[in-house]
Order: structure tokens, then C-alpha cells, then sequence
């Protein structure tokens, strides 16, 4: 990574240069968009872990509701 650059303009020369067959970029994307990916779902987690485990239970109750049984 360039550190002259944004990290958005080196994420979009990146996705240019694997676009045009550059094969190491992609080596340089993936770390750059699993940490952006964790990032963002760690932030919700944060901020949402209730309501989560609350649709999780809800869901579980929904395929199991007699909480019984091979599915």
C-alpha cells in the first residue's frame, strides 16, 4: 500500500489493476477487504448484540419449536 495514498484510492487501483489481469493485487485485496468486512461486523455486533442473540432464539424457535427431534 502506498502510503501517499487514501486507503479507497489504493483499494480502487487495486481492484483496476486485478481487473486487468494483475495477479498479485488480488494477494494485496484480500487482507485490505477482510479487514474491512471484520471491521464493520465487529462495529454491529458492538451495537446490536442483543437484538442478534434475540433473532438467533427466534429462529432456532422457528425450525425447533418443541425444542425436540432431529431437524
Amino acid at each position: 500500500m502506498n502510503p501517499t495514498q487514501s486507503p479507497k484510492s489504493n483499494l480502487i487501483l487495486l481492484l483496476q489493476a486485478w481487473q486487468a489481469g494483475n495477479k498479485t493485487a488480488m494477494d494485496e485485496l484480500i487482507p485490505l477487504i477482510y479487514n474491512e468486512l471484520h471491521r464493520i461486523s465487529r462495529t454491529f455486533l458492538l451495537h446490536n448484540a442483543t437484538k442478534v442473540y434475540l433473532m438467533m432464539q427466534s429462529n432456532c424457535l422457528t425450525l425447533n419449536p418443541l425444542g425436540g427431534g432431529k431437524l
